[in-house]
């Protein structure tokens, strides 16, 4: 289900307690534009998660994180990114090595 589907159908329900959590690693999958997606669900967007194209740390496939930093800083998201990525090759590296990449995007986005 793409992002807009989701939206779509949270709007349809009519529930002003529903939100929609945004996963990078799936947008990428599903979603035409990863950044048109982010917009189209903004005043929804409770929670963002972020994988890479191989489902691990960001920065080591294919996903313009940067971007993706940008266009949440754009929509001023002030809430939690979470790293839901492959424990490799264990969980502490895979940690230090995703919030360290984001922190280095987010230290050249945000400011």
């Amino acid at each position: 289900m793409t992002t807009q589907q989701t939206v779509a159908w949270i709007r349809e329900l009519n529930m002003p307690n529903i939100r929609i959590v945004l996963d990078v690693f799936h947008m990428q999958i599903e979603d035409a534009c990863i950044p048109a997606s982010f917009i189209d669900a903004a005043d929804l967007l409770f929670h963002v998660h972020f994988a890479d194209t191989n489902r691990e740390c960001p920065g080591t496939g294919s996903i313009d994180f940067a971007t993706v930093l940008h266009i949440l800083k754009t929509l001023k998201y002030e809430a939690f990114i979470a790293m839901e990525v492959k424990q490799a090759p264990d969980s502490e590296t895979a940690a230090r090595r995703a919030i360290n990449y984001v922190k280095t995007l987010a230290s050249f986005v945000w400011f």
